[in-house]
C-alpha cells in the first residue's frame, strides 16, 4: 500500500521525471513507486502524453514560421 506522502513526492518530481532530468537515485525511487501505484502511473502517463502534444505543436509552429 502506498503512503500519500509517497504520492506527493512523485507529484513534486513528475515534471523532472518525464523530462528525464531527475538524478538516477530519485528516478529509481519514482519508478519503484510507479510499479506499485496505478494512480501515479496514470498521472505520469497523462503528463507524458500532454508533453508529446506540446512538442508536436511546437514542431508545427516552427515549421510554419519557416514558410
Amino acid at each position: 500500500m502506498n503512503d500519500c506522502r509517497d504520492c506527493r513526492g512523485v507529484a513534486e518530481r513528475m515534471t523532472r521525471y518525464v523530462d528525464g532530468s531527475l538524478p538516477e537515485d530519485e528516478r529509481a525511487a519514482v519508478e519503484q513507486h510507479l510499479r506499485n501505484c496505478p494512480g501515479c502511473r496514470d498521472c505520469v502517463g497523462e503528463e507524458s502524453a500532454a508533453r508529446e502534444v506540446l512538442r508536436q505543436c511546437a514542431s508545427r509552429l516552427r515549421a510554419e514560421s519557416k514558410i
